[in-house]
Parts: structure tokens; C-alpha cells; sequence
């Protein structure tokens, strides 16, 4: 039996398909009837899929140096 944290821990590689079988009929036995947990894969799965689509976007010259600029100034220095 899985529990909401375990399945948590266990969605990447759900997500993925390289989760081991008998632990992906766990999972799947879980989400049928923790509507949580099916909200909270459903969240998941549209964060990345925004994340991805936003990596793809280019970020204008201007913003890109002022990103790097800021950077420089605020991270500590690695010397």
C-alpha cells in the first residue's frame, strides 16, 4: 500500500515510465481514490509542462543582462 507522501516521492519516475511496475500498480491503486494526490499530479504535470514551454521562450538581450548583471552583484564571489 502507498501512502500520499510515497507518492509524492514516487511521481517523477511515474511520470517518466521508469517506475517498476508493481510499485507503478501501487501508485495507480492510490490515485483511485485520493483525489488529492490526483490533484496534486495533475499540478505537477502542468507546472512542467509551463516550465518547459517557458525555458523554450527567449529572454530579450536587455533583460538577459540586467538578469546577469543583478547576479553578479548579488551572488557571493567565488574566488
Amino acid at each position: 500500500m502507498i501512502y500520499c507522501q510515497e507518492c509524492v516521492d514516487l511521481l517523477a519516475d511515474y511520470l517518466e515510465g521508469t517506475l517498476p511496475p508493481s510499485q507503478r500498480e501501487q501508485l495507480e491503486e492510490h490515485l483511485s481514490y485520493c483525489p488529492p494526490c490526483v490533484t496534486f499530479v495533475r499540478t505537477y504535470k502542468a507546472t512542467t509542462r509551463v516550465a518547459r514551454e517557458s525555458l523554450v521562450a527567449e529572454i530579450p538581450d536587455e533583460v538577459s543582462a540586467r538578469l546577469h548583471d543583478f547576479l553578479r552583484k548579488s551572488l557571493p564571489s567565488s574566488r
